[in-house]
């Protein structure tokens, strides 16, 4: 598994806005392999970097999948890493889910 972490360009909420629902729909596109997904947020409550949790055979293929991200291809990371990720506990069986 892998976990990435994107840090949004300063003042860039409007270009996340704006793709939002695309960024949702291939965040779907990704089926299975999918684990968690979400922004964080700023002491304001304003989204401002994403969190992807995913279970890819390889590196390489995740960062593959990656260049599909809308987020991506509108630019609106400053600063993004994508590491190994082990779960050691999992409790997210009621967490909120957005369509």
């Amino acid at each position: 598994m892998f976990v990435f972490r994107g840090w949004d360009k300063k003042d860039h909420l409007d270009v996340r806005k704006a793709h939002r629902d695309d960024h949702i729909q291939w965040l779907n596109s990704l089926g299975e392999a999918l684990k968690l997904a979400g922004p964080t947020l700023d002491e304001d409550g304003n989204m401002n970097g994403s969190v992807l949790i995913v279970d890819y055979e390889s590196k390489e293929l995740f960062l593959d999948r990656l260049k599909n991200d809308p987020y991506a291809k509108a630019d609106l990371f400053e600063k993004t890493e994508v590491s190994s990720f082990v779960a050691a506990i999992e409790k997210f069986s009621n967490l909120y889910k957005i369509d």
